[in-house]
C-alpha cells in the first residue's frame, strides 16, 4: 500500500492543478446537500426545543359549536389549566370615528378582513407573544374580566393604516380601542396571516357588536395545559387516545404537540426532499464530469501504465494508484461542497423564515456536513470505478504502441453492468431516503435515467450523423468544425449531458412558475368575481343585491349555505364507522386521495358539511357519473350531488345512501350525480349540493360574488356594505391571490435557487471536459496549422463545434422541461401547462451563448499557438 500511495502521489506532480480543477464539478452538488441536510437538522431540532410553542399548549380541543358539557368536565378533572379561544373572520373597519367622539389619528380609512380572535385565559402557556409596546397582552387579559372593548392588532394592518397605540377601529358594532401592535405569536407563521391579519381582543367584549359568535365560521378552541409530571409526549397522547375513543361520536378535532410535530415536520420534509432531489441532480451531473475527467486522465496514462507492467507492476496495483487519485479527486471535491454548503446554511434561514413556524438559528450541523461530504465522496467514487475497471488490464506491449497510435483503456463489459446497476441502486435508494416515499423516489429514479439516456442517444445520434454526413455547401471551417463532433476522445456525449440536464431541470421549474403566475391571472381576469360577501342572512340578501345593482355592481353568482352533518353512510351510523377508524384527521381541508381498501377517514364523517340547494351546474363544475336533478317537490329520498374527490375519498357510488342532520332535521338522501369541481377558481364550491325543494325551509346564510371594476371600487363597496350590515364579511379575492402569489414566489425563490447549482455545475463540467479534452485539441490544431489553416478558421470550427452542441442540449433541454413542467402541471398542480415561445428562444439563446462562451475561454489560447512550440511542448 506504501508503494501504490507513493506512485499515486508522484504520478499526479503533472497534473494536480487539472485534477483538483475537475474536482470542482461536484462541489455544487456536495454544496446543494450539505446546505439542505444541515438546514433539516437544525430545523429538526429548532422544533424539538421549541416543541411546545408550536401549539402554545399541551393539546387542544376544536369544535364549531360550544363545547359540550362532558368534554369540558372530563379536561377539568385532569386538573388542567385551560384557556378558550373563538376565531373566525370578519371586516374590520378603519376611520369611520368613535362611538364616543375621541379623536382618531389614521392617515387611512378603509376595511380589511381579519381574522378575529376572542380570548378567554392567558393563551399561549408556552411560548411568548410578541407585542409592541411589550405589555399589550396584559392589558388584553385585565380587560378579559371588564369585558372592555381592546384590541392588539397585527403590525401590518398598524402599518398599512397608520393607526397607532390608543386608536379605534370597529368590529361589527363595536368599538375596540388598540392597546398595541401583535408583532408574532410563538408558533405560527408569518406567512398564514398575510392571508387574513390577527385582532386579538377579549371574548367577553364581543357581545352587545352584531357580530355571530354561533355562525357556521366560528371555530372555537379550548387549550389545555397539564399539570407538571403528566405532560410528556406519551402520556398526552394516550389522554387525547382517550378523549377521541369516549368522545367519537362528537364532532371534535383534538391536536397534540407531538402531532403537531408530525405534521409539521412532514411537511416541511416534503420540500426539503424536493430540494435535495433537486441538488442530488447536480450532483450526478457533476459526477458525470468527474468520470469524463477521470477518464481522459487515465487514457493519457497509458503509457505510464504499460510501463509498470513491463517493470513487474501488477494489474491490481495498477489499478490502486489510479482509484486513488480517484478517491482524493473526490474527497477534495466533497470537502470544498463542505465548505459551500455551510456558507449557504448561514443565510438559508432567513431567506425563508417567512414560512418558518420558529426561528432556525444558523448551527453547523456536523452530521449534516458529514452526511451530505459522504454522500457526494460516494458517487463520486463509484463513478469513478467505470472508467478505471479497466486500467488493469493495460498490456504491457501497449508501452510501445502508444508511440504510434492513441491507446484505449480496455473497457470489461460485465464490470461495466455490474458498476452501473451499483449506481443505479444507489440513486434509487438516495431518492426513496429523501422523499420517504417508494413511488415518489423510484419515479425520480426512472425520470434521471430517462434524462441520462434520451441525451445519451441523442448524443451517440449527433456523433454518428456527423460520422456518415457532412454539409458540402459549408465552408470548410464549418464542415471540419461538424466533423469534430466524432473524432476521437470527442466530448460531444458529456457536453450533451451536461447541458441538456441543466437546461431541463431548470427550465421545467421555470415553465411552472410562469403556468401558475398564468393561473393566478386567469383566476381573476375576465368577468370572474373578485369580491364575496359571506354570513349574508336570509332576509338580508334581497336587500344587499339590490344595493349592489344600484352601486353599478350587480352579482354575478349567488349561493345559500346550509350546514349540516353526516349522521349515517350506507345504513351504518357515524358512530359504528368511527369506532372503526377513530383517527382525528383535520376536518377542514380539501379530500386527499386513498386506497380504495381503505376504511372510509374520520374526517370525512366529523366534518361539518356547508352545502347548498340550487338547479343547475354551476361555470366551476362539470358532470362526472349520473344525473343532475336541479328540483325535487316531496319529502322523499332526496338525489344529491356529490363531489368527485369526496366521492373517492368515502369510497362512495351511484345510488349510495347518506343519512344527514341538518340542524336537528333527519334529511334522507342518494348519490344522484358526481361532479368534477375545478377548485382553483374562487367561486362559491360544494363538496354537496341538493336539488331546490328540498332544503326550503332550512336555517341558511348567503353568498355573494360580484366582479368589482377597480381595487378603488372594491375598497368603496366593501366600506359601504359592512356600515350598512355589520355581520357580512367581505372578502376581497384579488387581494387573496396576490398573497398567495407572494407566498409562492419565496418558496419558488428557493426552488429556483437551488437548480440554479445544477446550471453552476453544468458550467463547470462544460470547462472541466473542454479542458480534459485540450490536449487533443491541441494535437488537431497543430496538424491543421501546419497544414495551413489560419487562426480565424480554426476559431470557426471551434465555434461550430459548440453551437451544434449548444443547440442540440438546448432543444432536447427544452423539449423535456416543457415535458416535466406538462406533468407538473397536470398531475400535481392540476392546471395546464405553459409554453411561452419566448422562454423558449430565451433559453436557446442563453445555453448556445454560455457554451460559445465557456468554450472561447477554455480554448481561445490554442488557434495562435505556432505549431513549432506544440511540437517542443510533445517532445518536452
Amino acid at each position: 500500500m506504501r508503494f501504490v500511495l507513493q506512485m499515486a502521489w508522484r504520478d499526479s506532480k503533472a497534473s494536480r492543478r487539472r485534477l483538483v480543477l475537475f474536482s470542482l464539478c461536484i462541489v455544487f452538488g456536495v454544496g446543494a446537500l450539505v446546505a439542505l441536510d444541515s438546514f433539516t437538522i437544525s430545523l429538526g431540532r429548532a422544533l424539538a426545543e421549541e416543541s411546545k410553542t408550536l401549539l402554545g399548549a399541551d393539546l387542544t380541543i376544536s369544535s364549531r359549536l360550544p363545547l359540550p358539557a362532558p368534554i369540558l368536565a372530563a379536561v377539568r378533572a385532569t386538573g388542567a389549566e385551560t384557556a378558550e379561544q373563538i376565531t373566525f373572520s370578519t371586516m374590520m373597519v378603519v376611520g369611520s370615528g368613535n362611538a364616543e367622539g375621541t379623536g382618531y389619528s389614521s392617515k387611512a380609512s378603509g376595511t380589511r378582513l381579519v381574522q378575529l380572535r376572542g380570548e378567554t385565559g392567558s393563551f399561549p402557556f408556552y411560548g411568548e407573544v410578541d407585542t409592541k409596546p411589550p405589555g399589550a397582552m396584559s392589558e388584553l387579559h385585565r380587560a378579559q374580566q371588564t369585558a372592555e372593548r381592546v384590541a392588539v392588532v397585527e403590525q401590518t394592518l398598524m402599518n398599512a393604516y397608520g393607526l397607532r397605540r390608543g386608536d379605534n377601529v370597529k368590529l361589527g358594532t363595536g368599538y375596540f380601542r388598540i392597546v398595541g401592535a401583535l408583532e408574532k405569536i410563538s408558533g405560527e407563521s408569518l406567512a398564514i396571516t398575510q392571508l387574513a391579519p390577527r385582532v386579538l381582543v377579549p371574548a367577553s367584549a364581543l357581545a352587545g357588536t352584531g357580530l355571530d359568535l354561533n355562525g357556521p365560521l366560528v371555530r372555537r378552541r379550548l387549550a389545555v395545559k397539564l399539570p407538571r409530571g403528566s405532560d410528556s409526549d406519551s402520556q398526552v397522547e394516550s389522554l387525547a387516545q382517550a378523549f377521541r375513543s369516549k368522545f367519537a361520536a362528537e364532532r371534535i378535532s383534538i391536536e397534540t404537540v407531538a402531532g403537531r410535530r408530525r405534521d409539521l415536520g412532514r411537511s416541511l420534509g416534503n420540500i426539503d426532499g424536493f430540494l435535495a432531489l433537486v441538488g442530488f441532480v447536480a450532483l450526478l451531473l457533476g459526477a458525470v464530469g468527474v468520470a469524463s475527467a477521470v477518464l481522459a486522465h487515465v487514457r493519457s496514462k497509458i503509457p505510464t501504465v504499460a510501463l509498470l507492467r513491463c517493470i513487474g507492476v501488477s494489474s491490481r496495483q495498477a489499478f490502486s494508484i489510479y482509484l486513488v487519485q480517484g478517491c482524493v479527486l473526490g474527497l477534495i471535491g466533497a470537502l470544498g461542497g463542505g465548505l459551500l454548503g455551510v456558507a449557504i446554511q448561514a443565510f438559508l434561514p432567513q431567506v425563508i423564515a417567512a414560512l418558518l413556524p420558529v426561528p432556525v438559528p444558523f448551527a453547523i450541523s456536523g452530521l449534516g456536513v458529514l452526511r451530505g461530504m459522504a454522500v457526494g465522496w460516494g458517487v463520486c467514487v463509484l463513478v469513478c470505478l467505470i472508467p478505471l475497471a479497466g486500467i488493469g488490464r493495460v498490456s504491457p506491449l501497449a508501452v510501445i504502441r502508444a508511440f504510434g497510435s492513441e491507446a484505449g483503456v480496455p473497457q470489461p463489459r460485465l464490470a461495466k453492468i455490474i458498476l452501473g446497476a451499483v449506481l443505479i441502486a444507489a440513486i434509487t435508494v438516495f431518492a426513496i431516503a429523501q422523499v420517504h416515499s417508494v413511488a415518489v423516489g423510484a419515479g425520480f429514479a426512472i425520470a434521471v435515467l430517462v434524462g441520462f439516456a434520451v441525451f445519451y442517444g441523442a448524443a451517440r445520434a449527433v456523433s454518428a450523423i456527423a460520422r456518415r454526413w457532412t454539409p458540402g455547401a459549408l465552408p470548410f471551417p464549418a464542415r471540419q468544425g461538424f466533423a469534430n463532433l466524432f473524432r476521437p476522445q470527442n466530448r460531444t456525449t458529456l457536453l450533451i449531458v451536461a447541458l441538456g440536464l441543466a437546461t431541463f431541470l431548470s427550465f421545467a421549474l421555470f415553465l411552472t412558475h410562469v403556468a401558475f403566475a398564468r393561473e393566478m391571472r386567469l383566476t381573476s381576469s375576465g368577468d370572474r368575481p373578485n369580491l364575496m360577501f359571506f354570513d349574508v342572512q336570509d332576509d338580508q340578501v334581497q336587500g344587499l343585491e339590490t344595493f349592489l345593482k344600484t352601486r353599478g355592481v350587480p352579482p354575478t353568482q349567488d349561493a345559500s349555505v346550509i350546514t349540516m352533518k353526516i349522521s349515517a353512510v350506507r345504513g351504518q351510523t357515524v358512530s359504528e364507522l368511527l369506532k372503526r377508524n377513530p383517527d382525528d384527521e383535520p376536518d377542514d381541508r380539501r379530500p386527499s386521495r386513498r386506497d380504495a381498501d381503505s376504511s372510509i377517514p374520520a374526517w370525512t364523517l366529523r366534518h361539518e358539511y356547508r352545502s347548498t340547494a340550487r338547479n343547475s351546474l354551476s361555470p366551476s363544475e362539470q358532470l362526472v357519473a349520473g344525473t343532475f336533478v336541479g328540483k325535487v317537490t316531496g319529502t322523499g329520498v332526496v338525489p344529491i350531488s356529490v363531489d368527485e374527490g369526496l366521492v373517492q375519498e368515502m369510497h362512495l357510488k351511484l345510488a349510495d345512501r347518506i343519512d344527514w342532520d341538518v340542524q336537528g332535521v333527519p334529511v334522507q338522501t342518494v348519490v344522484g350525480s358526481i361532479r368534477s369541481i375545478d377548485w382553483r377558481r374562487l367561486a362559491p364550491n360544494f363538496f354537496i349540493v341538493f336539488p331546490t325543494g328540498a332544503l326550503d325551509d332550512a336555517p341558511k346564510f348567503w353568498v355573494v360574488a360580484v366582479k368589482a371594476p377597480s381595487a378603488d371600487a372594491s375598497a368603496s363597496l366593501q366600506a359601504e356594505v359592512v356600515r350598512q350590515y355589520p355581520n357580512v364579511t367581505a372578502i376581497d379575492l384579488s387581494a387573496i391571490l396576490q398573497t398567495v402569489d407572494s407566498i409562492f414566489s419565496k418558496v419558488g425563490f428557493v426552488v429556483e435557487f437551488m437548480a440554479m447549482f445544477t446550471v453552476a455545475t453544468a458550467v463547470v463540467v462544460l470547462a472541466s471536459s473542454i479542458l480534459a479534452g485540450r490536449q487533443q485539441r491541441r494535437k488537431e490544431m497543430v496538424l491543421l496549422r501546419t497544414l495551413g489553416a489560419s487562426a480565424a478558421q480554426l476559431n470557426l470550427m471551434q465555434a461550430t463545434e459548440y453551437a451544434v452542441l449548444g443547440l442540440l442540449g438546448a432543444l432536447l433541454g427544452c423539449l423535456l422541461g416543457w415535458a416535466a413542467s406538462a406533468c407538473l402541471a397536470r398531475w400535481v398542480f392540476e392546471f395546464s401547462a405553459a409554453a411561452p415561445p419566448v422562454a423558449f428562444v430565451g433559453a436557446f439563446l442563453i445555453v448556445i451563448c454560455v457554451t460559445l462562451l465557456t468554450g472561447w475561454l477554455a480554448d481561445r489560447d490554442l488557434p495562435r499557438t505556432p505549431p513549432l512550440e506544440a511540437i517542443r511542448g510533445e517532445s518536452g
